[in-house]
This record gives C-alpha cells, sequence and structure tokens, in this order.
C-alpha cells in the first residue's frame, strides 16, 4: 500500500520568518538616525559660520548670502530644466497616420522589388 505524504506549509510564527521584518525595522531606524545626526551636523555648521560672518566684514556677510541665492536659484533652475515637460518641436512631431492606399502602394513597391510580403 502507497503511503500518503503530506507536506508541512511553513507557519509564520517561524523564528526566520519574524527576523526579516525585524532587520527592515532596524535598518530604516539606522537610516533615520544617520539623517537626523546629518541633518544636526550641516544645520550646526551652517549656525557656526552664519555667527562668525556676522562677526566679520559685512561684505563677507552679504558675499556669502548672495552666493547662497545664486546656488539655490542654479538648483531650482536645474530642478525645472529636468522635471517639467517642454513642448516638442514641430519637426519631431507624430507623423500622419498612413491610409490604406499609402499601404497598398508601399506594399505593391515591396512586391516589385522583390520582397516578401505574403
Amino acid at each position: 500500500m502507497a503511503s500518503k505524504v503530506t507536506l508541512k506549509r511553513p507557519t509564520r510564527s517561524g523564528p526566520l520568518i519574524s527576523l526579516v521584518p525585524m532587520i527592515d525595522v532596524m535598518l530604516i531606524l539606522l537610516v533615520f538616525f544617520i539623517g537626523i545626526a546629518a541633518l544636526l551636523f550641516v544645520t550646526e555648521s551652517a549656525l557656526n559660520v552664519w555667527d562668525r560672518l556676522s562677526d566679520g566684514p559685512v561684505v563677507l556677510l552679504y558675499g556669502y548670502v548672495s552666493l547662497l541665492a545664486v546656488l539655490g536659484i542654479a538648483a531650482m533652475w536645474l530642478i525645472v530644466r529636468l522635471l517639467v515637460r517642454r513642448r516638442a518641436p514641430a519637426a519631431r512631431k507624430r507623423a500622419v497616420g498612413l491610409s490604406r492606399g499609402d499601404i497598398e502602394d508601399r506594399l505593391r513597391k515591396a512586391e516589385e522589388a522583390g520582397v516578401d510580403v505574403a
């Protein structure tokens, strides 16, 4: 007599299955904390630069602000240039569809040239 073989289905309570979401959560938290630390570092650096510039000559302060403004405007221009769709030039517009007569004419010419059009 042949014995019946039953396959066990994997359960969700296994250690490997519960470990995968835990690793994902840990990676998300790690990225979050690294991002917060980087943001705090950049903020502290910017405030230190601003404090030193406010103690120095006004020309340096205005030059620094002007440079930041130019960089900000350039970044916005680049984003708009890359992300905003522009109209296609007239030469690149889609060609008008072929009529039935045009298709038959092309098939006739291809057949005369020895192309198999069957």
